[in-house]
């Protein structure tokens, strides 16, 4: 009995191997001609260093054959480097390698037809080529610009204090030790530097739009109609930080700064992309209601729904088992999402909190909102948890501004 036992053992186990091995993927290099434990090496190889300006090179994988990956020839190279390829490579079978050093594994995928190692500038988009302005908006000159930044520093930086004033004196505040200001605190933590740099913004902030709802200028022409003027023939009264020129060396270090400067080109004088304490590098110019720097609206122009109710009905809360993503799958989306969650939003001119519901998380009246530093969410009448609180105001303050060093523009948010 323990002999037929044993074999039946056996007989199972290769059964199970030679299926595995029908419908594994990933199938392994060929084996080392070696005996006992090879150690890893200490050193990486020479190709491993390649990465300062230079397109890194690899020699040839043991596995002497690679499979195209999405119609495109591949090649053995360390999995890091096949991160753009990964929904690809997955599917595709034969793709694990071994990499020229013989036993280190890597991943069969394509080159990069464009990559960041030509260093060039980041280049923005010309959303202006083809908007035409109206006759009234050609009209504007540098004249018109100066009164608009006058009417800014004395009348709209007035009722900036005064809102905040007002909050001070009917005690609308956020209370030390609740959610709100717990949560500010964390996720909100803001630099002196960078509170002093937000406030400096707010005068060109407010000349902007003092010039654009002045003259009526329509959305889709504010920001091109703003562009027209340097911010230093303005009178803007506000101070850009300023960024070192990098030189060829420290452009081309494989170790990155972890101010982020020196990490991307830029030209002179432009502030360069993913540096602390500088705006977001925008691909497309924003959809503000007003071209400047309203909210968003729907196409048909009404109100875009609540982000409240677009959760509740978009977002469900079940347990779904992925069979081919890791747990770092989820931490590098953590990261992205963290990364974003600490841009620096407005502060009251004291640096706390802007409270932009009362303490029972109802709405403050639309004089208590004149700052412009609040975008409080609604909660609908039915919402599954807080209908019970009767809680209809969800705290939410919007990111602070950031200063335009060169041309005029639509507002810019900080990171």
């Amino acid at each position: 009995m323990p002999a037929r036992w044993q074999c039946g053992v056996f007989v199972l186990g290769l059964l199970f191997v030679a299926a595995s091995s029908d419908k594994c993927p990933y199938q392994p290099g060929p084996a080392h001609q070696t005996a006992g434990y090879v150690p890893k090496p200490i050193h990486p190889a020479k190709s491993d260093y390649n990465t300062g300006g230079h397109k890194p090179q690899y020699p040839g994988s043991h596995q002497s054959f690679c499979p195209k990956v999405g119609g495109l020839e591949s090649h053995c190279r360390p999995a890091k480097d096949c991160a753009v390829w990964y929904d690809l490579v997955r599917k595709t079978p034969w793709t694990a390698c071994t990499l020229h050093n013989g036993y280190d594994r890597g991943l069969c995928c394509p080159d990069l037809p464009i990559n960041v190692y030509s260093r060039a500038p980041f280049k923005k988009p010309s959303p202006c080529e083809d908007v035409k302005f109206d006759d009234h908006v050609d009209k504007i000159d540098l004249d018109a610009v100066h009164a608009a930044v006058h009417h800014a520093g004395k009348n709209q930086m007035a009722s900036l204090v005064e809102a905040e004033n007002g909050l001070a004196r009917q005690n609308i505040l956020v209370r030390p030790g609740s959610a709100r200001y717990t949560h500010s605190c964390v996720y909100f933590q803001t630099a002196d530097e960078a509170l002093k740099n937000a406030g400096n913004t707010l005068h060109g902030v407010f000349s902007g739009h003092n010039l654009v709802h002045g003259h009526q200028i329509k959305p889709h022409q504010a920001h091109c109609a703003l562009n027209q003027f340097y911010v230093k023939d303005t009178g803007v009264t506000h101070t850009c930080p300023t960024f070192p020129v990098c030189d060829k060396k420290e452009l081309a270090s494989p170790y990155r700064t972890i101010t982020g400067i020196c990490n991307h080109v830029h030209s002179p004088g432009n502030i360069p992309c993913g540096v602390s304490d500088t705006q977001y590098q925008r691909i497309l110019t924003p959809d503000y209601a007003d071209g400047y720097w309203m909210p968003r609206r729907a196409v048909d122009g009404g109100e875009l729904p609540s982000p409240r109710v677009v959760f509740l009905t978009v977002v469900r809360d079940v347990e779904a088992r992925s069979e081919t993503d890791i747990i770092f799958v989820m931490q590098f989306g953590q990261v992205i999402d963290h990364d974003l969650q600490e841009t620096l939003e407005s502060k009251l001119a004291d640096g706390s909190p802007v409270p932009c519901c009362t303490e029972d998380e109802q709405f403050l009246s639309e004089q208590d909102y004149a700052h412009g530093k609040c975008f409080p969410i609604v909660i609908p009448k039915d919402d599954p948890f807080y209908f019970k609180l009767n809680r209809h105001c969800m705290e939410f303050a919007r990111s602070a501004p950031t200063c335009r060093n060169q041309i005029c523009g639509h507002r810019n948010n900080r990171p």
